[in-house]
């Protein structure tokens, strides 16, 4: 007896990529173009091995089969893709300024196995009016810069200016430092690359802040004017002196001294020259740590003390050494 049966036909379960506009996260959505921006100008560059690599790692198991992906633009005759990766202006944007126009950055995914899948981004561009003066990008207006004291500088800052004029050859930019009532910039200079100097190094304890003001001017003597602080850091720099060198404490014999101790006299105080509260904390200790009679309890607080009664018939004057520190 022949059996005849039926062929078995297995169904193999399409797969799907994971596709999410994470794909797309290294691409701004917005980029700013100014009005007179030349047609052909690269706006932005796309890097397919990012969207690739954005794709693999939501989608692992297509590693091996993933070959490609396409790039396009559309809905948009502003900007075209060329070389598959560069997105360049293709039409003049005169007569849009303020405007926001937006275009499509589409990615074709295609897989070895499936049929090619698509995702897509918006990108707009904000068009903006070219300003007339240099565009000040560093230092920014009434920013603060910290320095230490006493520590050299080659340089402090370098400035990073563009000019609004697009010939190369004209585009060249002056620096020059503008003059105060209070002569802040005096110790300062600027150099033809916009990089700033100190004359010398900084003392705290002789001036904290400078505050500068800077003039970046173009080939047409359109100028831009910044203001910033150099802020100077106080060190730990000075050490505490005593200005009374000697005291004299007269101490009764055979007085009773507890367990304590008692307190002999206070001696005059340290001075630290140095600027902030935190760098002039002084502490006393005597120069031998280890004697039997006299101590400093507290070591930030100038006060001499004893641990027992002293015999006059047995020594009558102690010469003790205190240091500070």
């Amino acid at each position: 007896m022949i059996e005849i049966t039926a062929d078995a036909t297995t169904q193999i379960p399409k797969q799907s990529l994971n596709l999410s506009i994470e794909v797309f996260q290294n691409i701004p959505s917005e980029i700013s173009v100014f009005e007179d921006e030349t047609v052909g100008s690269v706006l932005l560059v796309l890097c397919k091995d990012d969207l690739i690599k954005n794709i693999l790692q939501t989608n692992s198991s297509f590693n091996s089969t993933l070959t490609s992906v396409e790039l396009f633009v559309r809905n948009s005759d502003l900007i075209e893709l060329f070389k598959e990766s560069e997105i360049r202006l293709s039409k003049s944007l005169k007569g849009y300024i303020n405007q926001k126009l937006c275009a499509q950055i589409e990615a074709n995914v295609i897989i070895n196995s499936m049929e090619p899948q698509i995702i897509s981004k918006n990108l707009c561009l904000k068009i903006e009016a070219r300003p007339k003066s240099p565009i000040i990008h560093f230092p920014a207006q009434n920013s603060v810069h910290k320095f230490k004291e006493n520590t050299p500088y080659d340089s402090l800052l370098l400035f990073n200016v563009t000019s609004p004029i697009l010939d190369p050859k004209l585009n060249g930019l002056k620096y020059g430092l503008i003059e105060t009532n209070y002569d802040d910039g005096q110790q300062f200079s600027i150099d033809s690359r916009g990089v700033l100097k100190a004359a010398h190094p900084f003392d705290y304890e002789k001036r904290d802040k400078y505050n500068i003001q800077t003039q970046i001017c173009d080939f047409n003597d359109s100028c831009t004017v910044v203001a910033f602080r150099i802020q100077v850091e106080d060190l730990n720099d000075h050490c505490p002196t005593f200005m009374q060198r000697i005291e004299i404490f007269n101490i009764t014999e055979n007085h009773p001294v507890g367990q304590d101790g008692i307190e002999i006299g206070n001696f005059t105080a340290a001075e630290d020259a140095d600027g902030t509260a935190e760098k002039r904390s002084i502490c006393y200790r005597l120069e031998n740590e280890n004697d039997a009679l006299f101590f400093i309890p507290d070591n930030r607080k100038p006060a001499l003390f004893i641990r027992k009664s002293l015999d006059r018939e047995e020594q009558d004057i102690h010469n003790k050494a205190i240091k500070s520190f």
